[in-house]
Parts: structure tokens; sequence; C-alpha cells
């Protein structure tokens, strides 16, 4: 796992070596192990930089960026192969060392580009090619790995993070150069969609793409899945995909920790390496919380018994959270709204002090179904047939008192998400829409109250589905969904040069959750799946669980509404996004009656963002 930093001038117009050695260490906290670089001045200047985490082959001759003995080749590599060997066994090269790095290179060489589609692991990959005058970016198909760039008349920048492509010291200038298109995508889901970033001109790589660049940077082929997950499998069975998936993810010359809470993911891939694999000595880390109804430490601790764990049993206070709250927002290097990245981010510091590599479980609501709003999309679909007299007469029901009574008398939580959930399902316009609308946290028509720009979003399907419930969800999860889940455990990771490793994103389970249809009996019995292993091997499940995340509302009141008193202060840095007299009313709403909880989250990261990434270099 690494950090890398390219760019490219067709001329020394614009060319500084320190300019580019700045940029380049910016990543640094992704590689501590070994740093280097090459500054290339032919025709054109080159500048390629690596930082490197060392985890398989850590002999020097692996060290980045790698060069081709006929030095027409260069490459940039962030990630892991899982089945490099077997790969390397089929090739005609003569190979120097024991690492993936070599045998990606080595691939191209002999095949090119086409051998990217034989890897399995997660990564992002760069290539100079100096005798077709190409450049190459590739990233996986569920991008755990982004690749960012930015190209201008006379350059292009291509970096790990995007940190490394922007200067800002001024107020005045991050204000120019943010995307108002990524703040309204922000501020609906809490994330940003590729290929916009939230700046302007700069670009993330979609989910298994691969960009092709020529050196005269007029031409730029753009091959969306070139590396998909549709492609067929072999028949086998679901456990044994299982088995092999959380096998290959145990490839390292470093021991390696393992996450581990209350829920059916976590449990089952411990269990997989405690009982399938026989995994000894495996050493488990549990986040507990004060916050009793949210902490999993005690199912978590149950649950280590059985499977003969190490366990430690981290616990967070509540001060401690809104410390790393503000702390990743300055790191973070776009915003990034779900609160759960907060606890990676503490888990994470905590287990890189004593390891380099985490086993985590995120995949496993993508794979089987496990969200609410699969079963949600399941049973109300057929709400986008209605005609649109009636879907306004349901959008006034679902706004009125009534319905938070309601809410109310079941112990409904979440009440202003789900109610935005209900809104952003009637605006759609068909199926695949419909579906994509409920990802969103807030629906077109609360947005456009707030926000003073409003840009028409729609996803586009880049491979042909069938139009039916399961391919929809499926390609919208993949697509828009899983690579923000990924974006958060890289940078709450990396930042703490940890890498994590989510053996629930082997591309071959993924390729079979691609054939599974959601049925009727998912929705009463999600995960069967899981579930049925877990009871073969008498492991109990935590009925209760609630999510990895904590308190947004006890997070606004803390320290007497200390980070609302500061969204208060510095409106000055949203006035150009949003409605800041809208902001100030949801303020003094929250304060009455705690309506707008999500929305405000959402709005105080981004001011601390602002305000934090104005003035890097300072």
């Amino acid at each position: 796992m690494c950090g890398f930093y390219f760019s490219f001038f067709k001329n020394k117009v614009g060319y500084s070596f320190q300019d580019n050695f700045n940029r380049f260490n910016k990543v640094k906290h992704r590689g501590i192990d070994f740093s280097d670089f090459i500054e290339l001045k032919k025709e054109h200047y080159f500048f390629l930089g690596h930082h490197r985490l060392s985890i398989n082959d850590p002999h020097p001759r692996s060290n980045q960026p790698f060069q081709s003995d006929c030095q027409k080749y260069y490459l940039l590599f962030n990630g892991e192969i899982f089945n490099y060997k077997k790969l390397k066994e089929n090739l005609d090269y003569n190979f120097k060392t024991s690492s993936d790095t070599e045998v990606i290179l080595a691939g191209y060489i002999n095949e090119g580009f086409d051998f990217f589609k034989k890897l399995e692991g997660f990564f992002s990959i760069f290539i100079l090619d100096l005798n077709l005058n190409k450049i190459i970016l590739h990233v996986d198909p569920t991008s755990v790995k982004s690749l960012y760039y930015q190209k201008h008349s006379n350059s292009l920048m291509v970096a790990s993070e995007i940190s490394c492509l922007h200067d800002i010291t001024s107020e005045k200038d991050l204000t120019s150069c943010i995307n108002p298109i990524a703040i309204q995508n922000y501020y609906q889901f809490g994330y940003i969609h590729a290929p916009n970033t939230i700046y302007k001109n700069t670009f993330k790589l979609e989910p298994g793409e691969l960009i092709e660049m020529n050196f005269h940077l007029n031409s730029e082929i753009f091959h969306k899945r070139f590396h998909q997950h549709q492609s067929q499998i072999e028949q086998i069975e679901f456990e044994e995909l299982l088995i092999q998936a959380h096998h290959s993810r145990l490839m390292a010359d470093v021991p390696i920790a393992h996450f581990l809470s209350s829920g059916i993911d976590s449990t089952l891939s411990n269990t997989i390496y405690s009982k399938y694999l026989n995994k000894k000595d495996i050493h488990a880390y549990t986040l507990s919380l004060e916050d009793k109804l949210l902490d999993e430490s005690p199912y978590a601790v149950s649950q280590t018994k059985n499977l003969k764990l190490n366990n430690d049993i981290l616990k967070v206070e509540e001060v401690e959270i809104i410390d790393e709250f503000k702390n990743y927002s300055q790191y973070i290097d776009e915003p990034f709204g779900d609160s759960s990245a907060i606890l990676v981010s503490l888990l994470s510091k905590c287990v890189s002090q004593k390891y380099k590599v985490a086993i985590s479980s995120d995949g496993g609501d993508e794979l089987l179904y496990g969200y609410q709003r699969h079963y949600f999309f399941k049973i109300f679909f057929w709400l986008i047939f209605l005609p649109n007299f009636i879907k306004k007469i349901i959008a006034k029901i679902v706004k009125s008192k009534m319905i938070l009574v309601l809410m109310d008398l079941f112990k409904v939580k979440h009440q202003s998400l789900k109610i935005n959930k209900i809104l952003s399902m009637l605006e759609s316009e068909n199926i695949y829409y419909s579906y994509f609308n409920l990802l969103k946290i807030n629906s077109d028509m609360s947005t456009k109250k707030i926000i003073k720009n409003w840009f028409p979003f729609n996803p586009s399907s880049n491979h042909p589905i069938k139009n039916n419930i399961s391919s929809v969800i499926k390609e919208i999860d993949y697509q828009y969904y899983l690579p923000a889940i990924n974006y958060k455990n890289d940078r709450c990771g990396m930042q703490y040069s940890l890498e994590i490793r989510e053996p629930l994103l082997n591309f071959d389970l993924v390729r079979y959750s691609f054939k599974k249809a959601l049925s009727i009996i998912d929705i009463f019995k999600p995960k069967a799946e899981f579930i049925k292993i877990l009871k073969k091997n008498d492991i109990k499940i935590n009925s209760s669980k609630h999510g990895f995340s904590f308190s947004q509302k006890k997070l606004l009141e803390t320290n007497n509404y200390e980070l609302l008193d500061d969204l208060m202060k510095n409106q000055n840095f949203l006035e150009s996004f949003f409605d800041t007299l809208q902001i100030l009313q949801m303020i003094e709403e929250f304060k009455d009656s705690r309506k707008y909880v999500t929305e405000l989250y959402l709005l105080c990261h981004l001011s601390l963002w602002l305000q934090s990434h104005k003035s890097i270099d300072e």
C-alpha cells in the first residue's frame, strides 16, 4: 500500500522540480518505509514519485518508481495483487523480484493493458510507456484505491490523493477552485461521485476505468468498465468462494490485525479465519462507545471466546470523537459525510501503532442485499408508476406532522433521513433513478431550498443492464455507493499508514452477487447464506446491531453547540454555495426541536473542511 505522484510537461514551461517535490511529499503518510522519485528530462519533462508501505517483498529491489531494464516502461502502483504468483507463471519475463509490482509491469509489456483484466486485488496503476508515447491510468472495479488527475494544455498531474494536485493559500482562491456540482453532490449523498471531485478541472477515475493519453495531451481514450464485475465465474459453492477470498487476503510479509464488531459480516470473516483457515493468534480490535445503544463491544467480547481470538477493546469517549471529527476534516482530501469514517479513523490510529495491515468486513451488505433500502425498494418501487398528482398528494402526507406523530408512536429512528428518502423516490422518473434516489440523504426538493445553484444530476449506466430490481440495485451500489465506502477506509487507514483489506470485495464474490436476485426471502431472512455458515459453527448473532456509527445529534450538542456556533461564525465559507439564512434557521430549529441533524452534520464537516484547506501551506 502506497502513495504516488506523477507530472508531465510537454516542455520546460511551467515545470519546477521543487514544486513537484513538494506536491509529491503531500502523500508521504501513505508510505512511510521508503520514498524515491525519478526525474526525466528529454524532449518532455517527467516527475515520478512513490512512497512505499512495505508489505510484500520488503526488499529494496521492489521499491518504486519501478522501471523495466530497457527503461522504456515505468510503473507507479498502489495496492495489492493477490493472484500475482499464478499470473507470474505464465509470463515470459526475466524477473528480478518476488513482488506483485514487477508482475504488473511484465504483464503489460507482454500483453498490453488487457493483462489488467486478469488481476485480482485492489489497485490504482499508472504506466508511462515511452515506447508508444502513452500514459495509462487504471483502477480496480470497486475503486478501493482512488486515482486522480488534472490536465492542462501543457501539463498533466496524476496522484493517489487530490492534495497533491492543489496548492491553495487563500479563501478566495479556494472558493474559485471549488466545483459547485460537487458541493451539491456532497450535500445530497454525503460524498462526491466520480468523475467529479471537490475541485474544478480535477477528476477521479470511475470504478474499473482505464484511461489512455498521448504525450500531446490532445487525445484521451476512456475505457469505462474496462475491468468489470459482470464477467463469468466458475461454478463453485459460495462457501468455498468465501474461504478463497479470505485466504487470499492473508498474503503479507508482515503481521495482520482484524477489525471486529458484533455484526454478521465481521463475525463471519473472523469465523472463516479461525474455524476454516485455522489462523492462529488472531488479534482483533473493537471500539467501545460511551453510548450504550451503539456500543458493540459486549457482543464482540462474547464472540471472541467462541472464536478463540485475542481481542483489544478500545474505549472511545465522546470528547475523542469530536477531536477526531475536527482532525479528520483537515486530512480528508475532499468532504466526506459518512459518520462511520470518524470511528474507522480512531480504530486505524490505534491499530497502526503495531500493524501495517488490517482485515475489515465491508462489502457484505452489497453482496447479499443487507441494506434497508434494498428491501424498501423491493416493496415500494411501484410508487414510481403512480400518476404525478397522486405522488404530490403522498409527498404532502409524508411532509405532514401526522407522519412524525406516527413515527414517534412506532419509535422510528432517523426520521428526517427516512422522510427524505421517500421524497427522493417520489421524484423518480423510472426504476433506475428510483433506486439511485434512495442513496440520497437529502431529496432534490429539500436541497433546492438551500443550494444556490441547482444542477440536475442523473446517474448514467455505462453498461447495459436488465431493467429489473436486482440488476438496478447491483449496478448502482457498485458504481456509485461502494466506491464511497472504500474511499473512507483508504483515507482513514492510510492517514495512519494502515492498509485495510476487505475479503468480501473479492472479485469472484462480487461476480457471484451480480447473479443473485433479491427475493422476498431476503427481506425476512437477510444474509441467510452468512447466517447458515455461522450457525454451522455455533456462532451466535447480535440481533440488535445498530451499525458502525455514533450519535450525530450528540456531536452537535457537545460543548454547548460548539460546532454549530463555529458554523454560524464561518458562513462566509458557505455563502457562495448555500442560502445562509436557511442554515441559520436550521440551526435554530435543531436547538429547539432537534430537527435537521444529518443536514447540519454535513454542513459542519464541509465548513471545517473549507476552513482547513484554504491554508494548506500557510
